[in-house]
Parts: structure tokens; C-alpha cells; sequence
């Protein structure tokens, strides 16, 4: 017999809906973008209701609980700073779970901190204390030590993307996927992604881009000064673009830091999808 668990990932992009083993193994999975935001909870219920109808109709599985992994800080009556969710502020998010996913036990936390309970689990952090960062629509990481994920005194600790480093401007407003994508929109007279930034050759955008990730390898290189991890985790879409992201960031740690970490990937492309299951894993006790 299988323990499986659900598990749902709102993200600023998209929402992900999925079932997990209590080993880690993402068993089936469905995706939706998430605007608009007013209707992603009813829709990530839907998929999460024919999801568990499946996962029942399994005669090997048994499902034993459900995770949620949403950005901000959960509260009971609200959420807070989930500034590229417009509206998700201001739901109860784990009583509209707890209906919407009636008779499971619900464990709901915050996506970042759940990815890098994954990482510690069964990723790249398993056995190292360390950063995860997820660098995707937003900016935000998670600290891990002993295998466990640090909250902070308010359940906000590695929202490093709130941090302002030149003038008025946040780290996530220089980084964060959506903002450099509409930083290099202006500039190539066009909508941009992140990506198309990284790939462009246009010297201007290619400037703007520089720019960007040695603002963000300073903001980690103090982050790195202060915690002295082993290893430093990228998560999130940019993590796809590889060395053209991790070496400046590799350069800008060996240059800056006493005791340099190894700098890597995730281990999942699902990390906040696979934190939501360890979430109810680790909230179960298994």
C-alpha cells in the first residue's frame, strides 16, 4: 500500500494540483495558469476533487492528507504579502481549503519555505544545512537547517525579495521575473518573459540583465556571509536558464564570502508542488 498525498502549489504564474507519494514521488499532476486570481482557489478545488476521485479509485494507494503552498505569509483570516497574487490577500485561505477539501486534514504554508522543506527532504539540501531560493514571477528563499525550514518570529523569514538595495526599489522589483521582464518590455518596445531577456542579444537588454543578477549576487553574497550555508539551492523559472545565471552568481560568492557554498539547481521542477505534499507529510508525522 501507497501513502499518497494531495497536494496544490498557487504560484504567481500558475497553479499546480498533484498527488505525491510520502517517498516524493509526484504520481500525477495537473497545471492552470493562475489568472485570474478571483478564480484559481474554485478551480484548484475542481482539479483537486477529480485528482482525489483518482487517487481513491487506486487500489494500492492510500491517501492520508492534503498540502497547500501558497505565497505570503498564511494566516487564519488572511494572507499576507502576496503582492503578485491581486486579491489573495484577503482570503481565509485555510478555511476555504479545509471546505473546498472536506474530511482531509489540510496543512497550508507558505511555497518558498514548503520548496525548501522538499529540497531538505528529498533534494539537494537533504543532509546539508542551506539556502533554497526560488527566483521565479517573485524572489524569496527559505533557510534550512538540521533538515528543518526557519519561519522567523512572523512566518516571513527569507522574503529577501522585500529588501531594498538602490533607492527606492525592492530586490524582487530588480530580479523578479515579472519585473525584469517589464523593465526589457520598455526597452525592446514589446512584451518580454524573463527568458527572452536572458536569451536576447540585444546589448541593452543584455546590460539591464547583468545589472539585475549582480544586485541579486550581493544581496545572496550577504545572506551567505550571515548563515555560512553549504550548499545554495535556485529554484523557480530562472533556475532554467543555468550557468548563465549561476556562474555570476558562483563568481560573485568565491570574489565576496569567507567560506563560498555550492551553488546548484533544484533538484525538482515541481520544488513548491513536492513542499506542499511535505508540508502534510511532515505536519502527519510520516
Amino acid at each position: 500500500m501507497t501513502d499518497v498525498v494531495l497536494a496544490i502549489d498557487f504560484g504567481g504564474t500558475k497553479t499546480a494540483v498533484g498527488c505525491v507519494s510520502t517517498a516524493g514521488e509526484l504520481l500525477m499532476s495537473e497545471r492552470m495558469p493562475t489568472a485570474p486570481t478571483s478564480d484559481v482557489l474554485r478551480r484548484a478545488l475542481a482539479s483537486a476533487a477529480e485528482l482525489r476521485a483518482k487517487a481513491v479509485a487506486q487500489p494500492d494507494w492510500r491517501l492520508v492528507g492534503a498540502g497547500v503552498a501558497s505565497p505570503g505569509v498564511v494566516r487564519p483570516d488572511r494572507v499576507l504579502l502576496a503582492p503578485n497574487m491581486p486579491g489573495w490577500e484577503s482570503l481565509a485561505l485555510p478555511a476555504a481549503l479545509r471546505a473546498g477539501l472536506d474530511g482531509l486534514p489540510v496543512a497550508v504554508g507558505n511555497d518558498v519555505q514548503a520548496a525548501g522543506l522538499a529540497e531538505a527532504r528529498w533534494g539537494n539540501l537533504r543532509g546539508h544545512d542551506g539556502l533554497y531560493v526560488n527566483l521565479g514571477t517573485g524572489l524569496s528563499a527559505a533557510i534550512v537547517i538540521d533538515g528543518r525550514v526557519v519561519r522567523g518570529a512572523n512566518g516571513a523569514a527569507g522574503e529577501i525579495g522585500f529588501a531594498r538595495t538602490t533607492g527606492e526599489e525592492t530586490l524582487e522589483q530588480i530580479i523578479g521575473g515579472a519585473a525584469l521582464g517589464a523593465r526589457v518590455g520598455r526597452i525592446a518596445g514589446r512584451p518580454m518573459t524573463a527568458s527572452e531577456a536572458f536569451a536576447s542579444a540585444d546589448t541593452r537588454i543584455q546590460l539591464v540583465v547583468r545589472e539585475a543578477i549582480a544586485h541579486f549576487a550581493h544581496a545572496l553574497a550577504a545572506l551567505v556571509t550571515l548563515l555560512d550555508p553549504e550548499r545554495v539551492v535556485i529554484g523557480g523559472g530562472m533556475a532554467n536558464e543555468g550557468d548563465r545565471l549561476l556562474d555570476p552568481l558562483r563568481e560573485t560568492l568565491e570574489e565576496t564570502v569567507p567560506f563560498p557554498p555550492e551553488v546548484l539547481t533544484s533538484a525538482f521542477d515541481d520544488a513548491s508542488l513536492l513542499g506542499a505534499a511535505a508540508l502534510a507529510i511532515t505536519c502527519g508525522g510520516s
